[in-house]
């Protein structure tokens, strides 16, 4: 898949790989990308954009931790989230898992 549709704004204010990250949720609650589809490689990216290959590996990282990617070996980056609708779900459930230990710690 070619990302030649991701654009940068270095001048914007907002970090380089949040930019990427929130372009790649958006093409994921847009079902531009969906389940299963394979990212291009951080090299490619990073080429593409002409941008550091860490910053496009940040952006990777942290929609991997928040579940919007995994790796998987062999294959590269894949979707493995359909919207953020389930990110959203997903977060207000740790938020309440998080309430509840700080209570008990209170308590």
């Amino acid at each position: 898949m070619s990302f030649n549709y991701l654009t940068i704004n270095p001048s914007s204010g907002i970090p380089i790989y949040r930019q990427l990250m929130n372009q790649i949720k958006a093409l994921i609650d847009s079902e531009v990308l969906n389940m299963g589809d394979t990212l291009p490689s951080v090299r490619h990216v990073a080429a593409e954009l002409q941008v550091n290959p860490m910053t496009v590996s940040k952006a990777y990282n942290r929609l991997s931790y928040e579940g919007f990617i995994e790796k998987r070996h062999g294959i590269g980056m894949i979707v493995c989230q359909q919207s953020q609708k389930s990110y959203a779900l997903r977060r207000h459930e740790i938020k309440g898992v998080h309430q509840q230990i700080v209570a008990l710690f209170e308590a």
